[in-house]
């Protein structure tokens, strides 16, 4: 339709009007082509796991693969394929709207945390437009971490990527009594990826400190639900 031929003649109020009812916003636009879902996925007869669907209602190769092994290959329950499902659709569209790869996106895992922490709750249901909770936040973050494990392990992201979500500590140049039984490279939870009751990102111990710490009796200090 040429809107200029359309417009002469009426009255500005009118066609401005009729613009808004036609032209939705860009934001939303954006929004619906990034958005990700959880669906299941039946296979035989009791088995089914979770997955997660693109926009197109095509499986997210990477993210079907390793909720696929989580249900047949560590013999996880479907509820937890469904719960792990969840946290990565809000992962994906985060990262698919922001144009991050999986590596900048492991990089900028905070900046995940503040669009959890600042968006509410999409999902119709219990919770819906709510701020999402502390533990909320850390669930997503854990199922994350766990994504990236596995497809570093089976070559679908680079090792460099573990290196910007855990703390690396290189034990190879210790002194043979002073090494942890098998040596080399381990890894850590790194610092900035877990948020806290402060409202503020911290680091999380790693687990030498956990350790050192671990005589000590717990705080009494816990995350809102």
């Amino acid at each position: 339709m040429d809107v200029r031929r359309w417009a002469s003649g009426r009255p500005r109020r009118l066609w401005l009007s009729h613009l808004v009812r036609i032209v939705p916003a860009v934001s939303e636009c954006a929004g619906q082509q990034a958005a990700f879902v959880a669906f299941r996925v039946a296979l035989e007869a009791p088995l089914a796991y979770w997955t997660v669907l693109d926009a197109s209602l095509q499986r997210v190769p990477d993210l079907d693969a390793f909720l696929l092994y989580l249900r047949t290959g560590r013999g996880r329950a479907e509820s937890t394929t469904e719960a792990y499902a969840r946290d990565l659709a809000l992962f994906e569209t985060w990262r698919k709207a922001s144009g991050r790869d999986l590596v900048r996106a492991a990089r900028d895992l905070h900046a995940l945390v503040a669009h959890l922490r600042m968006t509410p709750i999409g999902r119709r249901g219990r919770g819906y437009g709510a701020q999402r909770s502390n533990n909320r936040v850390n669930h997503v973050l854990t199922a994350v971490r766990s994504f990236y494990r596995f497809a570093v392990a089976t070559g679908r992201a680079p090792e460099r990527a573990l290196a910007l979500l855990w703390e690396v500590g290189d034990t190879r140049s210790l002194p043979g009594e002073l090494k942890p039984e098998g040596g080399g490279v381990q890894y850590g939870p790194c610092p900035a990826t877990s948020w806290r009751e402060t409202g503020t990102v911290r680091p999380t111990p790693s687990p030498a400190r956990r350790q050192a710490g671990s005589s000590a009796s717990p705080g009494t200090g816990g995350t809102g639900s």
